[in-house]
């Protein structure tokens, strides 16, 4: 269905009809990216494979604005709108949405947590989140790696050791 540049775009979608507006997205060809995390509150005690939405009420979709073809995914039920400023859709930047699945991908522990306004970066320097760039929080006797989706003004973090991490020059 997708022909010349496409980018990303966050969709609004209404709560708890991620999978579903995903699978009809995917029906309709497009390329489409849902990041979930496995379910670790008490509902679910007992139950590995439960998998819940990483950005409730939220995912992301490769389409061409030139080409119209974003009106075919904002008409896809579920779907509220496509995200962006000043009235228009805003893309999200590819490294984005690489650092995001490369952080589901590993397999470590997810957890969503509120959006950071940009500070000190570090990139890790070995194990499964190697190069990946972000922020450091300090917790206790661990720090938290920070990856964000600037657009969606969402986050999320795993627990990394300090000595892993190398800050970035501006």
């Amino acid at each position: 269905m997708e022909t010349g540049h496409t980018v990303w775009y966050a969709l609004h979608v209404r709560s708890r009809h991620e999978c579903l507006v995903e699978e009809i997205l995917r029906y309709k060809n497009y390329e489409t990216f849902l990041p979930l995390r496995r379910a670790d509150t008490p509902e679910f005690k007992g139950r590995n494979d439960t998998q819940l939405p990483l950005f409730p009420g939220y995912l992301f979709c490769k389409c061409n604005l030139a080409s119209h073809s974003c009106g075919m995914v904002v008409t896809t039920p579920g779907v509220i709108r496509i995200l962006g400023r000043s009235k228009s859709p805003t893309p999200i930047p590819d490294d984005q949405i690489e650092a995001v699945k490369q952080l589901v991908q590993s397999r470590v522990e997810l957890l969503p947590w509120p959006f950071i306004e940009p500070g000190q970066l570090v990139m890790i320097r070995g194990g499964p989140l190697r190069g990946l760039r972000g922020c450091v929080l300090s917790g206790g006797s661990y720090s938290r790696f920070v990856v964000s989706v600037t657009l969606l003004q969402r986050s999320v973090a795993v627990k990394i050791e300090r000595d892993c991490v190398s800050p970035l020059l501006s």
